[in-house]
Order: structure tokens, then sequence, then C-alpha cells
């Protein structure tokens, strides 16, 4: 079993901020946990000296004879922090080590937050790896509020990834029904566009109304689509001029145009042809379910749901599947949740205030696979056009 300890500092460095003087001792604590628990499980120490090579800091260390190895503090500072923290998480993620093991690795994440903090690449690794770390005890305190509240809003609905523990996840599917004629297109909009302005590439498949009607009602909320179609950031499909006997205008370049709408097989060729035409797809809205139930039944809707979203996900895609369940089943409903990971009700009452009606829209997480959630019902409010959750 290997004893780490900081080697004096051959360069003299000075450090200008206390996390990047702290991060040597800190990296020490965190391997010689690692080497601890290799030790108590009698497990070969070239484990270790592997992980060193893999997360490329073998040049940081130096092993003795007896047991020692000398870390240095100049390497390990001026090295690329970005990339050997991407590289630790990759390691501690597929191999198994215990949860205390992982908690030592905390310290040493929070100083090199504080260190890249504001680093777009060092946000990136750590929203790759969200997943993994969100599951950590005392993550919240390693990472900064600015990031966390990036990295878990990435919806763009505030509030809405707090009712999650370690935020709602991307790359899946989550339907959204909406009860009491509640707007759901309005959350699929203010999720299309959060995407758009982070760079994102976007689809949004309509069918109860054309997708022109859409976008300009989009840019209405000053939410202007237009530059991200040029860029190849932004595709409509549209399944509701086929319905009509309409045709998309010819300067309507963005636009995919389904065959037909009762044929579902075009539907799902359409969504296919809108994912490849987008630029760096990352997320589709499909407010298509509702007109497929009203020409098929759901035994030939599932299926062709089945596929759209199951291919989403398998390339990171992630997909809200909006419903107006007032005009189905429950047990419709229930089937097209079986579909998604997850399940959210976005609901429309009128509750009496001061003697009259006044009308209020509410929003509940009822299921997400494998994730601890909160259930409440919780407030939507409107915030200059955008919708928020009152919390």
């Amino acid at each position: 079993m290997y004893k780490f300890v900081v080697a004096k500092a051959r360069k003299k460095y000075k450090p200008t901020h206390p996390s990047a003087e702290a991060l040597p001792e800190l990296y020490c604590a965190f391997l010689n946990r690692l080497s601890e628990e290799l030790g108590r499980l009698d497990t070969d120490t070239e484990k270790l000296i592997n992980f060193m090579k893999t997360v490329d800091l073998k040049k940081v260390v130096e092993f003795k004879d007896r047991g020692n190895a000398l870390l240095d503090p100049d390497e390990i500072v001026s090295s690329d922090l970005v990339e050997v923290t991407n590289k630790t998480l990759q390691y501690l993620e597929e191999n198994e080590w215990t949860s205390k093991a992982v908690e030592s690795y905390l310290p040493v994440l929070h100083a090199i937050s504080e260190l890249k903090g504001s680093d777009k690449a060092f946000e990136k690794v750590l929203k790759s790896h969200w997943n993994f770390l969100s599951k950590i005890n005392g993550i919240d305190r390693a990472v900064p509020a600015s990031i966390l509240d990036e990295i878990r809003n990435w919806t763009g609905i505030k509030g809405l990834c707090a009712l999650v523990r370690g935020g709602l996840p991307e790359g899946r599917a989550y339907m959204i029904a909406g009860y009491g004629n509640a707007d759901v297109s309005l959350l699929g909009e203010q999720f299309i566009w959060s995407g758009l302005v982070k760079g994102e590439g976007c689809i949004y498949a309509v069918s109860e109304e054309p997708a022109l009607k859409v976008k300009y009602r989009m840019l209405g909320r000053r939410w202007d689509v237009e530059p991200y179609e040029h860029s190849g950031h932004m595709v409509w499909v549209d399944c509701f001029s086929c319905t009509q006997h309409d045709f998309v205008p010819k300067e309507a370049q963005s636009v995919v145009q389904a065959e037909s709408i009762t044929f579902l097989p075009y539907v799902r060729m359409a969504v296919n042809q809108g994912v490849k035409s987008c630029k760096e797809p990352k997320r589709v809205v499909l407010n298509i379910t509702s007109t497929m139930l009203k020409h098929r039944s759901m035994r030939f809707v599932y299926p062709i749901m089945q596929q759209i979203v199951g291919r989403l996900k398998t390339r990171g895609i992630s997909a809200l599947v909006l419903i107006n369940a007032d005009l189905h089943s429950k047990m419709d409903i229930a089937s097209i949740a079986h579909v998604c990971d997850g399940a959210i009700r976005f609901e429309r009452v009128e509750e009496i205030e001061d003697g009259r009606l006044v009308p209020r829209t509410y929003l509940s997480i009822y299921d997400l696979k494998g994730e601890i959630y909160d259930s409440n019902r919780f407030l939507v409010e409107k915030n200059g056009g955008e919708i928020e959750l009152k919390i």
C-alpha cells in the first residue's frame, strides 16, 4: 500500500489562489484513500499505478521504495485540470469503488471548481458526468451554485429540475400531460428556445397547427428562431399540412413535411428526417401524439412512439412528448407514459379567491424512472413571457 506525500516544490511555485495552494494536499488525501481501499481489499497496487496513467498523472507522482510516493505540486497545478477531472470521473464511474472513496474526491473537485469555475470546458465535463455525480452525497457543496444552476436548469423551465435530486437527467424522454385545457405547447416552445440559445440543435414536430404558425407565435414572445433555422440548428416537422391537403411554402427551408398523419410510419420517417437535417440535435418536442390517437388506436400508435422515442434516446437526444390528456382515456395516457422515462402533469384549475374564480396552472411530477423526485404540486407563474415554478 502506497502512502502519498507532497514533495517540495522544485520551481518554487507561488500559488496566487488559495485553492491552487491546497490542491496538492487534497490530491494526496484522495490518492491515500484509494490506496487504503486497495490495501484493505488485498488488491494489487498496480491498479493504482494504472489509474495514474489513465488520468495523465503518472508524471505528477514519483513512486519510491518502501511504499512511499511523492506528489510534485508544480506538475499537478500546471497540468490540464479540466482533462484530468474528466478522466478521473470517467475512471471512478467505470470502476467499482466504495462511496467513501468516491466522496474523498469531492474536496479535489471543489478546489478545481474554484479555479476553473468560469471555464466552459470544465462545465461541459461536469455536465457529461452529472448522472454519476448527482448520486454522490455532498456534491452540492463541491460544485459552485452558478454551475449547478446551469446544469440542473437545462430545460429552461426555472424550478423544474430542482424537483429532482441531482436535477432532471438529460438524454431521456418525458411526457407532459395537459389537463383542464392547460397550454402544454408553451412548455415545449420554451424548452426549444432554451436549447437554441445554448447552441443546441432542436426539432419541433407539430400536428394540430402549421409549423409556421407556431414559429410566428414564438416570435410574438420575442423568441426569434429564424437565425437558428438558417444555421441549421432549428428544424420543424409539420404533420398538420398533410391533413388539410395543404403545402408548406417553398421559403420554409427548415420544415420537413410528413406525407400523412394517418399512415403512422410516415410520421416516424418525418421525425427521423428532421433529426438528420438538424445540426447537432439535442432536443426534440413531439406535439403529435393527440392527433395520432384521433386517427389510430393505441394498438398502432404505441409501437410507433416506442420506435421514435427509442431512436432519439440512443442518440442522446432529450425529448418532450406533449399530449392533451382531456381528449384521451387514462389507459392511453398510461401507455404513452410507459414509452417515456418520466411523466409530468400540467394542470389548469379554477380556484376561489376573494369570492371570485381565479384560473391557476400547476405542475407536478408523478412518475420518474430510477430517480428521487418531489411529487408535490407547484404553482406555475409567468415571468416576462416565460413560465417558472414557484417553489
